[in-house]
């Protein structure tokens, strides 16, 4: 490969990024090879003596063309350019899989269950059951709390692609058409009062054309659209309790009047639907989210950004998204390791 006088006399200008959101940006001969980039990097981020991870339990990738480096090879047999963006990412321990046979998946039989429960006492249970609605509004809470976390974990990471897609066309056109749509759209359900109610918004704050004043523009949006359940809204008003009460109560209870009531009782009236509060990037979650090699490389792209914005502002989206074959694997994985982390966490 042809390099540059100005190259060899300068050397190579490359970013390099950790699992954890450091950034290093460095100059270096394109002579050098990978493994020699790696172990600076390593010392550049991480303190020998406070770590029982050598720098060769590591990997480098370019982000542009989602490939990993090969060690021996130097900077320029890798053909590097200038502001390349490189990952330096854990290596996966090679573990064995047991394989498990398809006797052992069977489902056991009910004679099996039977002799298997026989000496354990018998329960009576009173004919009078759980009401099939309490069952629903479980299930209707643990799908809110995922939709938040899931929230949670979307906002991290779009504080991670803010760096990552600074200066690319593509995502800041991607800002500017959500920035003009959201504006219009915040103007226009803050210009008459609630259905059924005399409560207005105030004029709407404005929408920064970052992929974090998005977000915030969206989650004020999905707050000034939300129209109450008028029948819940009657009945809670005859409570005694304002209009702007209900509103929220309603809202955050996805016009449930038996879960609006419990919230209107409650002194810490928090509404986590209005937050734009990330992860703790502290927590295990999100090392586990930035670590993982197929999360990192989908930050570099665009249209995962569209993605993460439109599932912002409707989590039902993201069963289209799911389909994308761009989009899938990201979504996936986020899934996975979410999921994986409560049961850990259980």
């Amino acid at each position: 490969m042809f390099v540059s006088e100005s190259t060899l006399l300068m050397g190579t200008k490359l970013q390099v990024m950790s699992a954890e959101g450091q950034f290093w940006d460095t100059q270096l001969d394109p002579n050098v090879t990978i493994s020699e980039l790696k172990q600076m990097a390593f010392q550049e981020f991480y303190d020998a003596t406070l770590t029982d991870v050598s720098w060769d339990a590591f990997r480098v990738i370019c982000a542009s063309e989602f490939r990993t480096l090969t060690d021996s090879h130097a900077i320029h047999e890798e053909k590097l350019k200038d502001h390349d963006i490189l990952l330096l990412i854990r290596r996966r321990s090679v573990v064995e899989e047991e394989i498990v046979m398809e006797a052992e998946l069977k489902a056991p039989t009910l004679e099996e269950i039977n002799a298997a429960t026989s000496h354990l006492p018998k329960i009576e249970f009173p004919k009078s059951s759980v009401p099939i609605q309490a069952t629903a509004s479980f299930d209707n809470w643990s799908e809110a709390d995922f939709q938040l976390e899931l929230r949670r974990i979307i906002i991290s990471l779009i504080s991670v692609m803010t760096n990552l897609l600074h200066g690319n066309p593509d995502a800041d056109m991607i800002c500017r058409e959500m920035q003009a749509k959201v504006k219009n759209r915040l103007v226009n359900s803050s210009s008459k009062p609630i259905e059924g109610t005399s409560f207005r918004y105030p004029p709407p704050p404005d929408v920064e054309s970052s992929p974090q004043g998005i977000v915030a523009g969206l989650i004020e949006l999905k707050k000034r659209e939300f129209r109450p359940n008028q029948t819940a809204l009657e009945a809670l008003r005859g409570m005694g309790y304002e209009d702007f009460e209900i509103i929220d109560a309603l809202r955050v209870s996805k016009n449930s009047k038996l879960q609006a009531v419990q919230w209107l009782s409650t002194k810490n009236r928090t509404i986590l639907e209005d937050s734009v509060i990330g992860l703790d990037q502290s927590s295990r979650l999100f090392t586990s989210l930035v670590s993982n090699p197929v999360i990192r490389l989908g930050l570099n792209n665009p249209k995962i950004l569209l993605a993460f914005l439109g599932i912002i502002e409707s989590a039902t989206s993201a069963n289209l998204w799911l389909s994308d074959s761009d989009t899938a694997p990201v979504l996936s994985s986020i899934f996975k390791l979410y999921h994986a982390d409560k049961h850990m966490s259980n």
